[in-house]
């Protein structure tokens, strides 16, 4: 984001002591005096712009009702020029306001739109997954929690003075979820040890390092913390927690932070990112039979029309809500899946779209010449026309100037306004500051239409075949877990085995195996302590030896696997059984606080057990894969009936496999996904 996006408002030297009663809620629109003067619009606070006021609606968690969607557009109706934008904030704003901005006021104000008190509309500024509380992949409803956050920085006056840019992320682990927008608190949940705790981060995004972790319990005493230390270190100049930090190092702001709460050390945790396009179309929720199904206003612009059509969709199909997205989207939660078609075809009819496929759906824009006095290109139109030039979707931003007020974040390609109708063309590149790499200078339309599609080249009629695919291998990876924690149900499984649950998923790319894995309690951090402290690796086949990746062993662990060894055909003969279950009479030396992988024999399960009863020394961890139509199903039964006192984990049934007891053991062996 360009340096001077940072916040403008000059705050204000504390003056009073933190209330402990939270102020009443607000009735009825306040006094003028109470509205600090500002250049960000507010709801009680109408900015002037080109084409008239406008009026930020700030939406608890991006969440809506159908009624005050409703009312929302009956105010731009009535009092305004009926232009209503979605912003990446997972807000609302009324443009074109003219002389009835009061009573534009007070419609929004009576449909319980406002802030609870005056001062405190300037700071509603907290992040929420669109999908809190359904998503499948979250680790714990934020929504709570938020609430908490929200009364908290609307009712005491110490917190009205951070500047109306000064934001607080709250990411509960979900699927969708931003996590490029930088804020000056992130929270993010996860799990360790079988807890959810909240890692956090200073002027950020939740993909970045964390400095810490708090308990649940402390989350809300964590962000009381971080903001009053914020207003009592930084001079009235220093907006935003990244001035802050200019100037005083981290770990001094985290030393002094930790004199007010109990603060955990965090190390070797990653959010991951997240799939792309669940903020399009539909997509299952964390309950049976229910979906959310979203779609995209085109650059983020509706008419009442629109906004009353799919309140109307919410109700007959829905709960009776809309939630907006930081993607300038809208979704609505908790349709059936009998219903979904009917509210597709529902949300096209109103000119939304639902594929993500169509290149206007990845397209982001500003206001523009039409009604910025800063717009240099009427950006709009521009994108309109740049969509029917391009022959995929492709993610570009359209900037009529360079504060970037459409987007919080650097796009893949930005098209930079230079003068009407001429971008400059930008590449994202991490290196670099602002909108990234310059690519080429004063492009038309055309022109850059023709430049990105060479970025991303399709091919033309009878050129040989380049296929699109993803060449990069780490990239590959990311995805695929993305969707997998997209379409998993991993709600079952403890925060010690995810990362193999999520790993065995994708070794057989089957979603569905996730209801065959069976475990004992503990199993995961039996399976990573035994590794930490060098216990061997003891495989039944050669291609579940040659699935553990070395590089991914915590402490260089032996990899063992006897099948071939001379003396197993011998004994096979001798003990009247298979070579696979033979050979594991050479693992007796090995066998105590070993980690065992079966991964292709039944028989070598059973003859585990057998000898397990004979009194043959403990392993510390049994991953039970073995596959098959014989056997297979039963020796995992078996196991898991009795497991000799044996931490373990099996996929129930015939399904099974090399891969997937390679997987497993990659996933214990390192937290690193």
């Amino acid at each position: 984001m360009p340096p001077d996006k940072a916040g403008i408002i000059p705050r204000l030297r504390p003056r009073s002591a933190f209330p402990t009663q939270p102020v009443s809620p607000l009735n009825e629109r306040p006094m003028s005096t109470a509205i600090r003067p500002s250049a960000c619009p507010g709801l009680l606070r109408i900015v002037q712009a080109l084409d008239g006021g406008i009026c930020r609606i700030k939406l608890d968690g991006g969440s809506i009702s159908a009624d005050q969607a409703d009312a929302v557009a009956n105010a731009a109706e009535q009092f305004a020029g009926g232009a209503i934008e979605a912003t990446n904030r997972a807000n609302l704003q009324i443009r074109g306001i003219g002389q009835q901005s009061a009573a534009l006021i007070d419609s929004l104000l009576a449909a319980g739109l406002g802030p609870r008190t005056a001062a405190g509309d300037d700071v509603r500024n907290l992040m929420l997954s669109p999908t809190a509380g359904i998503d499948r992949q979250m680790r714990f409803d934020t929504r709570a929690l938020a609430e908490q956050i929200l009364d908290t920085l609307q009712s005491h006056p110490r917190f009205h003075e951070l500047s109306a840019k000064f934001a607080v992320q709250l990411d509960g682990g979900e699927a969708l979820a931003m996590l490029e927008h930088p804020h000056d608190l992130w929270l993010s949940a996860f799990e360790r040890d079988g807890e959810t705790l909240l890692a956090f981060g200073l002027a950020g995004c939740p993909t970045d390092r964390a400095v810490g972790a708090v308990t649940l319990e402390n989350g809300h005493a964590l962000v009381v913390a971080v903001l009053e230390l914020f207003l009592e270190l930084a001079r009235p100049e220093q907006t935003r927690m990244r001035h802050l930090l200019d100037e005083l190092p981290v770990l001094a702001f985290l030393e002094q932070l930790r004199t007010r709460l109990p603060i955990k050390a965090i190390s070797g945790w990653q959010r991951l990112p997240v799939a792309d396009d669940l903020h399009i179309g539909p997509h299952p929720q964390n309950t049976n039979n229910l979906v959310y199904v979203a779609g995209v206003p085109p650059l983020g612009r509706l008419d009442p029309t629109m906004l009353r059509g799919v309140a109307q969709l919410a109700r007959r199909f829905g709960d009776g809500s809309l939630r907006f997205t930081p993607w300038q989207s809208l979704l609505l939660p908790n349709v059936t899946r009998t219903d979904v078609n009917q509210v597709i075809e529902g949300l096209k009819q109103l000119h939304l779209l639902t594929d993500a496929a169509e290149p206007l759906s990845r397209m982001i824009a500003c206001t523009g010449a039409n009604g910025c006095g800063k717009g240099l290109a009427d950006t709009k139109s521009d994108a309109r026309l740049l969509a029917t030039l391009l022959p995929q979707a492709q993610s570009v931003h359209l900037s009529g100037c360079t504060r970037s007020c459409a987007a919080a974040h650097c796009a893949p390609a930005t098209l930079l306004a230079v003068s009407a109708g001429q971008y400059d063309l930008y590449f994202r590149d991490a290196a670099q500051p602002g909108f990234g790499t310059l690519h080429a200078r004063n492009l038309t339309i055309e022109a850059a239409a023709a430049l990105l599609i060479d970025a991303c080249p399709t091919p033309a009629p009878g050129a040989p075949l380049m296929l699109d695919y993803i060449r990069d291998g780490q990239e590959i990876y990311r995805n695929s877990f993305a969707i997998i924690r997209s379409e998993a149900n991993l709600a079952r499984i403890p925060a010690d085995l995810e990362k193999l649950a999520v790993r065995v998923i994708h070794a057989c790319g089957m979603v569905e195996a996730i209801d065959g894995l069976q475990f004992s309690e503990g199993a995961g951090k039996a399976g990573r302590a035994a590794l930490a402290a060098g216990a061997p690796i003891l495989c039944d086949a050669r291609m579940v030896s040659e699935g553990v990746t070395r590089a991914r062993l915590p402490a260089n662990n032996e990899v063992i696997c006897t099948l071939r060894d001379d003396s197993v055909p011998g004994l096979a003969r001798e003990l009247g059984n298979t070579r696979s279950a033979a050979a594991l009479e050479l693992w007796r030396p090995h066998l105590e606080g070993s980690v065992v992988v079966i991964g292709n024999a039944p028989t070598a399960l059973f003859y585990l057990l057998e000898m397990l009863d004979a009194g043959a020394p403990k392993p510390a961890l049994i991953l039970g894969f073995p596959v098959g139509f014989v056997g297979a199903a039963e020796s995992k039964a078996a196991l898991a009936a009795d497991s000799r006192g044996v931490p373990f984990v099996i996929m129930q049934g015939r399904l099974g496999g090399s891969a997937m007891a390679a997987a497993a053991v990659n996933a214990l062996a390192t937290e690193i996904e």
